[in-house]
């Protein structure tokens, strides 16, 4: 293949060529009856070809599938999660170690980062502390059934299947592309020829039919396009996502405190799940933050320095302590640097 067009630019190429082509059809018969009437269909054929193996229909659509299932599945995984805590929770006295300890945050915070790899460490981690003989006793004492754990282990190793299917499709598809070349090979022989002809007959007449058939002219406005694209892309890695867990002191999620990002002035409420989500923090001018935490009834909490991580999140955990009788909230620093 050849080294100065990429795979994925096979096919624009060709098909922006062909387009040309096709608008200067009478031009191309009148210089040669080469370009008469099978030239352009059996083009198009060898696009068709280089489209069906780049897209490869069958392994995008299964990707796609799988894509929407394990974005179902694992927004499904909280629901379950919350209940399994709240057990635990209650269970804490009769269990082998504090429920903090038993990684269900790590398993919300592998789920909402996509990283299927993770979460299924961590939750064979989870898992492996609930089996637990004393602690699963102990939680299912607390309203845990059989029927609803099991549910939550089955979507779990479902999670983890698909994710591990979706990998063998990307590596199908490049292995596809691979065993292939032959095609684009034969593709680019018929651009390159198109475009010898189509400067032949163009330049020193039109400079902008001629740059329509420069290959490297063709490739700079292709790559300019991704790059713009590209480009507003950056501007979303250049935020960073942060989950502020808000809880009381014997671990109950806290909703409606308000969470403020000092250095911006952005402000939310904390959900059901006392969790107060800021989708996406600018990590310029200030790539550490400090988030305040404030409530009726509560000391006000302040966690310093919260590096933020440019187009990934960050979890910021809180315990909110009730304010005196008095009335006097007061407020509480903590340096998260």
């Amino acid at each position: 293949m050849n080294s100065n067009i990429k795979v994925e630019e096979y096919y624009p190429a060709g098909a922006v060529t062909l387009k040309e082509v096709q608008d200067d059809i009478n031009d191309f018969i009148a210089f040669s009856s080469v370009y008469d009437t099978p030239y352009v269909t059996k083009f198009q054929a060898k696009l068709d070809a280089v489209k069906q193996i780049v897209t490869t229909k069958f392994y995008v659509s299964e990707l796609s599938g799988l894509t929407a299932t394990l974005g179902t599945d694992t927004n499904m995984v909280y629901k379950k999660l919350n209940f399994l805590e709240r057990y635990i929770k209650l269970a804490k006295n009769g269990l082998t170690k504090a429920p903090n300890l038993f990684g269900i945050k790590t398993v919300r915070f592998e789920a909402r980062r996509d990283n299927m790899e993770g979460l299924g460490i961590a939750f064979a981690n989870l898992f492996g502390n609930v089996d637990i003989p004393a602690n699963l006793a102990a939680i299912k004492a607390k309203g845990l059934t059989d029927a609803a754990y099991a549910e939550l282990k089955t979507l779990a190793a479902k999670i983890i299947q698909d994710n591990i299917a979706q990998e063998y499709y990307k590596t199908e598809k490049a292995t596809a592309v691979e065993a292939n070349w032959g095609l684009f090979d034969d593709l680019l022989t018929t651009i390159k020829d198109a475009q010898e002809t189509g400067k032949t007959l163009y330049k020193g007449v039109s400079k902008a039919k001629t740059d329509a058939y420069t290959m490297t002219v063709v490739l700079e406005r292709m790559r300019h396009e991704h790059n713009a694209v590209a480009a507003e892309a950056e501007k979303i890695k250049g935020t960073c996502a942060i989950y502020v867990n808000c809880d009381d002191e014997d671990g109950n999620p806290l909703a409606d405190l308000d969470v403020t990002v000092v250095q911006y002035g952005v402000k939310v409420q904390t959900d059901d799940d006392g969790t107060g989500y800021f989708e996406a923090v600018k990590n310029d001018p200030d790539d550490t933050v400090d988030i305040l935490v404030e409530g009726d009834g509560f000391v006000s909490q302040t966690v310093k320095g919260v590096k933020l991580e440019a187009g990934g999140q960050v979890d910021v955990d809180v315990v909110m302590v009730k304010a005196t009788e008095s009335g006097d909230s007061g407020t509480t620093t903590t340096d998260n640097s």
